[in-house]
């Protein structure tokens, strides 16, 4: 976890934060990717006669389109560095809530996806 340091601007400080949560939620969507592959296996392995896979064929989908979304953010977060004026930054600051409203989302609809499917195996 990087620190922080007093002699830091608190926009240097905001802008680091926000590209520490917005790694974080990419890292949480990568390993969301895999544990969605490994359910399709077991499901296959299973052969668990539903529409599971149909489902987690959806959610894999869906995952890797925000996957995609997230990860094009955050290079234009990274460019936007380079501008650094007050507009730009709160265009910046807004977007962040936008995705993070995604994100949380996303995870409280995969967490109780992800129950319904552990607990009818």
């Amino acid at each position: 976890m990087p620190l922080f340091y007093s002699h830091q601007p608190d926009e240097e400080v905001t802008i680091n934060q926000q590209f520490i949560e917005l790694d974080n939620w990419i890292e949480h969507f990568e390993f969301i990717a895999k544990e969605l592959n490994y359910l399709i296996k077991l499901i296959h392995i299973l052969q668990f006669k539903n529409n599971f896979n149909l489902e987690l064929m959806n959610k894999k989908e869906e995952n890797n389109y925000l996957l995609s979304l997230f990860y094009d953010f955050r290079n234009k977060s990274e460019n936007s560095l380079e501008c650094m004026d007050i507009p730009y930054d709160m265009y910046y600051v807004n977007q962040q809530e936008l995705y993070r409203e995604q994100y949380l989302i996303f995870i409280r609809g995969y967490r109780k996806f992800k129950t319904e499917i552990l607990s009818k195996l």
